[in-house]
């Protein structure tokens, strides 16, 4: 979802017209987390971008728009870059950190991030998170500050609320904002429509939706400052630092734990448990839970090249080897002797 200039400082080169000639970043991470099935990814493209291709006619100046799912763990990150458009983006679930300019922020669900074309950021700094992460890239047009914005033609807000758009995006200094239900259902949509194959009347429906999203983001932007709490609730920061703990406290993961288990030492009830659960991970407890399992499992495979399988199979919180050799294949797609022997310096 990136375009990179050809140097640092975003000088770039000049073309006709003296305007800013773009380097394409090839997106090489999130192309080869798709290809790895590490995220399940849906999107549509004009140009360079992951996914399906649009024809030439449809929805001209949208350069790109979809979501991906990512579950667990990632152990990839984005690079920094700019785009050769207005990129907007909503975190649904979980949580990643953000960087634009010279600021990082820890990015809570519903969260919507949004960075003009002259602007460095990066998705994911350290690594990716888990979650639902929707975006849209419009081509506006612009490239540098004092250039005029030009909407593509099939935005239709009133010409006061795009102008009042156009300058608040232009002179507001933040990128992270609260979304509002409207906002984070109207990308919900446009999800919901790549996931069934794109039917009669979708990009129809895209359009609508698009101009939804431009139309919550000005009531976004114009919000208070004080409206957006990253952190989240009290109950939320509890929860996930409880599956943070189990992500990172190996000693943790050979407990008996069962959804009422865990839903008892956050002091929240079972559903409770799940939906803050899904919002923060974007899984179930107990799918976390085995994933962590998991992970645990294989870094310690190579960390203890001389320890038996089955010890370790049990001090992860597997009772049966069978169970964990078939769940650890499911997930790596080796057995746990294989990804030792390939894991280990020859």
């Amino acid at each position: 979802m990136s375009a990179r200039v050809t140097d640092g400082n975003f000088s770039g080169r000049r073309g006709e017209k003296n305007r800013m000639i773009f380097e394409i970043d090839p997106c090489r991470a999130q192309k080869q987390a798709i290809k790895d099935a590490k995220i399940r990814f849906y999107g549509l493209t004009h140009g360079h971008y992951p996914g399906i291709k649009l024809p030439p006619e449809a929805l001209p100046g949208l350069k790109s728009l979809g979501f991906w799912d990512a579950v667990g763990t990632q152990d990839w990150r984005m690079e920094p870059h700019r785009n050769d458009g207005l990129e907007i983006v909503l975190l649904e679930t979980g949580g990643m950190d953000f960087a634009a300019d010279d600021e990082l922020f820890q990015l809570a669900p519903g969260t919507l991030t949004v960075t003009c074309p002259w602007q460095w950021h990066c998705h994911g700094t350290s690594r990716v998170g888990p979650g639902r992460l929707h975006w849209l890239i419009l081509d506006v047009r612009a490239l540098t500050l004092r250039e005029r914005w030009q909407w593509p033609e099939w935005i239709v807000l009133q010409p006061a609320d795009l102008c009042a758009l156009t300058e608040s995006l232009r002179g507001d200094s933040r990128c992270v904002h609260s979304a509002g239900p409207e906002l984070i259902s109207a990308f919900q949509k446009i999800s919901a429509g790549l996931q069934a194959g794109q039917g009669a009347g979708f990009l129809s429906q895209v359009i609508v939706s698009v101009n939804q999203i431009l139309l919550g983001l000005l009531g976004a932007i114009k919000a208070p400052r004080g409206i957006f709490q990253v952190g989240g609730s009290l109950t939320e920061r509890v929860i996930g630092r409880f599956f943070r703990e189990l992500a990172m406290n190996g000693t943790r993961l050979a407990e008996p734990w069962t959804l009422e288990r865990m839903a008892g030492r956050c002091g929240v009830g079972c559903t409770m448990l799940v939906n803050y659960c899904k919002r923060l991970t974007n899984t179930t407890p107990m799918d976390y839970l085995n994933r962590c399992r998991l992970e645990w499992a294989a870094a310690e495979l190579v960390r203890r090249p001389a320890e038996n399988i089955t010890g370790i199979t049990y001090r992860a919180g597997f009772s049966s080897s069978a169970y964990f050799a078939t769940q650890f294949k499911r997930r790596y797609g080796l057995t746990p002797r294989e990804y030792r022997r390939r894991r280990l310096p020859r």
